[in-house]
């Protein structure tokens, strides 16, 4: 599991390698909720994925290995992007962990 550092923004862009993949990532907020999209070697995965505490992001297996989530350090709330990375931090999970993490929930 890697923690994927983020700014307390609303709305971020930036790249980033994981598990040898080229990822672009959005992040923004679009009402009360934060949304990710994420591009692979500057092809799109996916837009619009739901950010909540303790729910892989993406919501279909795709082209990308792994998958995200973010865990709020202080309960069980909806990430906030005033708090990000002190409250609530986004983390990369590889496949094998992914499979774990199902096996928790």
């Amino acid at each position: 599991m890697i923690e994927i550092p983020l700014e307390q923004i609303p709305n971020q862009i930036f790249e980033i390698i994981l598990n040898n993949q080229d990822c672009t990532i959005h992040m923004f907020l679009r009402g009360d909720y934060l949304y990710l999209d994420l591009m692979l070697d500057n092809e799109p995965v996916f837009y619009g994925a739901i950010c909540y505490d303790r729910t892989k992001i993406l919501p279909v297996n795709s082209i990308f290995k792994g998958n995200f989530i973010f865990i709020d350090n202080l309960g069980r709330h909806k990430p906030e992007y005033e708090k990000l990375n002190d409250r609530y931090k986004l983390y990369y999970l590889t496949s094998d962990e992914v499979i774990e993490f199902d096996n928790l929930i």
